[in-house]
């Protein structure tokens, strides 16, 4: 099953949103219990009520809210988890955390995020990470206007 994972540094706040893809080009069937997991890792904080689930990527790009996913996070275990995903044209999750250290990215260090996704139909559950390094968030900032 495809999966990816971008993240962008948003400097107000020093926030990053995170955006999980899967099955962006129809390529493969998902179950119908598909979930992403995201375990946020130490050094950021989900921002409250970010997460939304968008379905199929259609021809000219759009993507829709996919109002019938369940999102929810756990605090304790600090897991975001999607489920209710079932549109076979492709799927996203985009949410935001906080740095704790909101000069983070640029002291050098890494801010790393890994997803997983799992079908209940293959073998095992497939991830995708993504890291924002000191030129991504100088990029990020170069852009704002």
């Amino acid at each position: 099953m495809p999966i990816t994972k971008s993240g962008k540094f948003i400097p107000e706040g020093a926030r990053v949103e995170w955006e999980v893809k899967i099955n962006e080009r129809d390529t493969t069937p998902k179950g119908d219990n598909a979930t992403i997991t995201d375990t946020i890792p130490l050094g950021q904080t989900y921002v409250e009520g970010s997460a939304k689930a968008y379905y199929g990527s259609d021809r000219s790009g759009n993507w829709y809210e996919d109002k019938d996913a369940v999102i929810k996070y756990d605090e304790k275990t600090r897991t975001l988890t999607a489920t209710n995903l079932y549109y076979s044209g492709g799927e996203k999750l985009v949410f935001e955390t906080s740095l704790d250290d909101p000069f983070a990215a640029f002291n050098g260090k890494e801010i790393k995020n890994t997803a997983e996704y799992d079908d209940f139909q293959s073998d095992r559950p497939v991830t995708a990470s993504a890291s924002l390094s000191l030129a991504n968030a100088n990029e990020s900032l170069l852009k704002k206007s």
